[in-house]
């Protein structure tokens, strides 16, 4: 089966241009190029320093950590942020913690429990060891004599 060449087709003098704006999950983004700068606009326009990573707003006592009322401090994580999320995540810390904890204190009474085990089997084979001992020599001294030692 043969194919026909097409001939040579010249492309086309306008590309489609990509769109420099577009809302994805609620959030605004804008393309820009390397040489242009473009800021965009915060709802809420911070006027003060950031000290380790927390906003300071001046206050009647200088600058201070910015304090949402109701809020958890800004520093935190943002699940402990939320209040929702706060308790829960709490609670599987706790939970996680307090799993970890069994784990190590099972291992622990293994531990011990397989090593008493072992000592008291140790004893024991050391008691029967000496005592078997000691009836075989006496054993061998009453043979010896034809009559049993007297202390």
């Amino acid at each position: 089966m043969t194919q026909a060449v097409q001939p040579y087709q010249e492309p086309p003098s306008q590309l489609p241009v990509p769109p420099t704006e577009f809302n994805l999950g609620g959030h605004r983004y804008v393309l820009v190029t390397a040489s242009e700068t473009q800021q965009a606009p915060a709802p809420y326009q911070h006027q003060g320093p950031i000290i380790n990573g927390v906003p300071h707003v001046p206050g009647p006592h200088g600058y201070q950590p910015y304090q949402a009322p109701y809020h958890a401090h800004p520093a935190n994580p943002p699940w402990l942020r939320n209040h929702y999320t706060r308790g829960t995540g709490i609670l599987i810390a706790a939970g996680c913690i307090g799993a970890v904890l069994f784990i190590v204190a099972a291992a622990l009474f293994t531990l011990v429990t397989w090593a008493l085990a072992n000592l008291m089997a140790i004893a024991v084979t050391v008691i029967i060891v000496f005592f078997g001992g000691l009836v075989l020599l006496g054993k061998l001294a009453s043979a010896r004599h034809g009559h049993p030692i007297r202390r």
